[in-house]
């Protein structure tokens, strides 16, 4: 069972991006804007990972101020993907927008094998084709004969899609010698840092943290920034992004349950298959003699 601690914890870190979708259409409806919710969620996050980092991690500065560096940059680019996803969804109708941003599966493994110069075995293609048709079905595209016009839509839909597939891989790459609260902090700070360039910190002025907003970004704080990252953190350099590409997917199915308990969305017969399709994904690349050879014990 040991082998499969670190899979787990992405697998924890991704269920943490799927209940972060729900809360976040919980707090649109609340009246919040997208900065709001983003810059609540990551200001509060911030706090957390760093009270965190002062209790439990003595934080050696000789020589590690270029890998704080490194890491706020990996952490910028994932507020990119945050940035891009909300602009999508301007143009996009959510079930298209998920669908495009779910090609960082392939993105991700595609970027590992020119890293490798490695061709991805036969058991990772089968579980990203389950994963990617799971995600075509559940998004309803099927079932709503949507149209999509290519344009800036789908253009920051798959921008999105691109920069969280390098997140992923460059996550189990930077700085892993220094601890996981550490590396979480330092890229949350990077995320931070450009979510409030982009849209101003204003909700710290404007009265929507005494309005209820304080509620909504320390819960997404705690479900969107503070967990998933430090997850990533500890599970991706274990398993390599490859394996933690495929483990992503469970985002998708967890939002749709959640979607269904929380905000009494309906689940259609062909949604439900894709979950299976997606669970099927992330099962198959771990029914495998010796796990743990592709674990870094």
């Amino acid at each position: 069972m040991k082998a499969f601690k670190y899979p787990l914890y992405v697998l924890l870190g991704a269920s943490s991006y799927g209940l972060l979708s729900t809360g976040m259409k919980i707090a649109y409806n609340r009246g919040f804007s997208t900065g709001e919710v983003l810059n609540g969620q990551f200001f509060f996050g911030w706090w957390m990972l760093l009270g965190l980092v002062l209790l439990f991690c003595r934080i050696n500065v000789r020589g590690a101020i270029k890998k704080w560096f490194l890491l706020s940059l990996l952490g910028a680019n994932l507020g990119l993907s945050y940035i891009f996803y909300g602009l999508a969804l301007q143009t996009l109708p959510v079930s298209i927008t998920m669908v495009f941003l779910f090609q960082f599966i392939w993105m991700g493994l595609v970027i590992e094998a020119v890293a490798k110069k490695e061709w991805p075995s036969s058991k990772k293609l089968l579980s990203i084709s389950l994963v990617l048709a799971g995600a075509v079905l559940i998004g309803g595209v099927l079932e709503n004969r949507i149209e999509i016009t290519i344009g800036r839509g789908v253009a920051f839909a798959l921008s999105s899609a691109i920069t969280y597939a390098i997140f992923i891989y460059a996550s189990g790459g930077v700085a892993t010698d220094m601890p996981p609260l550490v590396r979480s902090f330092f890229m949350t700070t990077g995320s931070m840092v450009l979510l409030l360039i982009v849209f101003k910190p204003t909700f710290l002025f404007n009265g929507s943290l005494t309005n209820g907003l304080w509620k909504y970004g320390m819960m997404l704080g705690v479900v969107g920034i503070a967990l998933p990252i430090l997850f990533f953190a500890i599970g991706v350099p274990r398993i390599g992004p490859g394996l933690a590409t495929i483990l992503s997917a469970a985002e998708l199915p967890v939002a749709v349950i959640t979607s269904f308990i929380l905000l009494k969305e309906k689940v259609t017969y062909l949604q439900s298959l894709g979950i299976v399709f997606i669970l099927l994904g992330i099962v198959i690349p771990q029914i495998r003699i010796g796990l743990n050879r592709e674990i870094e014990e």
